[in-house]
C-alpha cells in the first residue's frame, strides 16, 4: 500500500503576529477580505476557517488575495502593509529568474531545484506545454561555463629559455 504523507507548511508566524496586533478575529479579517475582493470583482467566500488555515497551516490563498489580506490589516493597523509582511508573496515578483542561472555545485543545484518545484503549480506545468526555448540560454550557459576556474600558473616571460 502507498504510503500518504502530506507535505506540512510550517504555520504562517508573520501574518499570525499581524492579525493578533491589529486586533481583528478571524471571522471579521475574512469578511473585510471578501468584501475588498468583492470591489475587486472576484468572487470569493472566505470565513474564520480560512484565516485559521492561512495563519496556522501556512496555506496562500491565489492571487490577489494576499493583497487584500495585506490592505485589510493596513487598514486595521493603521500602517502599510505589504504581502511580504505577512509571508505572501506576489508570484510573478518573488524570484522572475528563477530557473535561468543553474548553480555549479551540487548542493547549490539542488536547493535551487527544490526551490523552483516547490513554487511552481505542478499539475497545471506538467498538463500543460511549455517553451523549451526559455531554457536554451541557462542550458548552454550551464554547459559552457566551467565549473571551477582554471589553475594559473605564473607568468613567464617566453623570450627567456634558462
Amino acid at each position: 500500500m502507498a504510503s500518504k504523507t502530506r507535505r506540512t507548511r510550517p504555520p504562517n508566524m508573520a501574518l499570525v503576529r499581524l492579525v493578533e496586533a491589529s486586533g481583528a478575529s478571524h471571522n471579521a479579517l475574512a469578511h473585510r477580505v471578501n468584501e475588498l475582493a468583492r470591489r475587486e470583482g472576484v468572487s470569493t467566500d472566505y470565513t474564520h476557517t480560512s484565516v485559521a488555515n492561512w495563519c496556522r497551516r501556512g496555506m496562500v490563498p491565489k492571487w490577489p488575495i494576499p493583497k487584500l489580506i495585506a490592505y485589510a490589516l493596513s487598514e486595521r493597523l493603521g500602517r502599510r502593509v505589504n504581502p511580504a509582511d505577512i509571508g505572501m508573496l506576489d508570484p510573478q515578483a518573488a524570484q522572475a529568474d528563477l530557473g535561468l542561472d543553474f548553480p555549479r555545485g551540487t548542493a547549490d543545484a539542488v536547493t535551487a531545484a527544490t526551490s523552483f518545484w516547490s513554487c511552481v503549480n505542478r499539475r497545471h506545468f506538467l498538463g500543460s506545454s511549455f517553451a523549451v526555448t526559455a531554457f536554451s540560454t541557462p542550458v548552454t550557459r550551464w554547459l559552457t561555463t566551467p565549473s571551477r576556474q582554471p589553475r594559473r600558473t605564473p607568468w613567464r616571460c617566453p623570450c627567456r629559455t634558462w
